[in-house]
């Protein structure tokens, strides 16, 4: 009777002292969401947080890991974790073939690439492109077929085409006389006088002469055009 008396207590005390090393048991991390400390939220027997954050590995301590999370002083992920200027944060140089800020495009391939040339289209070898002052290629070649025509170009005034690329044609443009030959009218002295201008006596008329595009390119180059041989001088 004796060692049964024995035997119970001594099962009593181990129960009381299991049951008090398992309410105050608890991890190495731990967070519970009322604000108590680990041991009162163990002790109460509640639930808590007991899966720590993922350790943030960032191997160039740049502020980004890889894989990101919230750990990291930025949660975007390193593509290139062994390379501080390499990651989200940074600016896409152009010139290297390198993703410098990680969003999977390289160089001019990038919305926001930084002090990249600009791609210029010339077809036409004059020095203007396509693109235009937009696109840093300087002012806009309105035919960018034809050498002749390009914001550098002096406007014909007798031709019908903006050889200046200004959007103003012939008269219109600032560079030519503001009259045009039909408004001298039957005047032939001040309309031979008007390099712009052609009379004929049979006629009696003042008129501006169809320019063919060589003759174009000689008046605005500075030649003399001579009209019975075709050539510029």
């Amino acid at each position: 009777m004796k060692n049964k008396i024995l035997i119970f207590v001594f099962m009593a005390v181990g129960a009381v002292m299991l049951s008090t090393t398992s309410g105050f048991s608890r991890p190495s991390f731990c967070d519970d969401p009322q604000g108590r400390d680990c041991a009162q939220c163990h002790a109460d027997e509640s639930s808590c947080i007991t899966t720590p954050p993922p350790a943030c590995n960032d191997t160039d301590k740049d502020g980004y890991g890889n894989p990101g999370n919230s750990s990291c002083a930025n949660s975007g992920t390193d593509c290139n974790d062994s390379d501080a200027s390499i990651n989200p944060g940074a600016v896409e140089i152009c010139t290297d073939g390198i993703d410098n800020d990680c969003d999977g495009y390289i160089d001019q391939a990038d919305s926001n690439p930084y002090n990249c040339p600009a791609d210029c289209t010339d077809f036409d070898e004059d020095g203007f492109s396509i693109e235009g002052v937009a696109a840093g290629c300087g002012p806009e070649d309105c035919d960018d077929s034809d050498a002749s025509i390009n914001p550098d170009i002096t406007e014909v005034c007798t031709d019908g085409i903006d050889n200046d690329c200004d959007g103003n044609i012939d008269s219109a443009d600032s560079n030519c006389p503001a009259d045009s030959c039909a408004d001298y009218g039957t005047d032939r002295n001040r309309c031979k006088a008007d390099p712009r201008c052609s009379w004929s006596g049979k006629n009696k008329e003042c008129t501006e002469p169809v320019v063919s595009a060589a003759q174009s390119q000689c008046d605005a180059t500075g030649g003399r055009w001579n009209k019975k041989k075709g050539t510029c001088r």
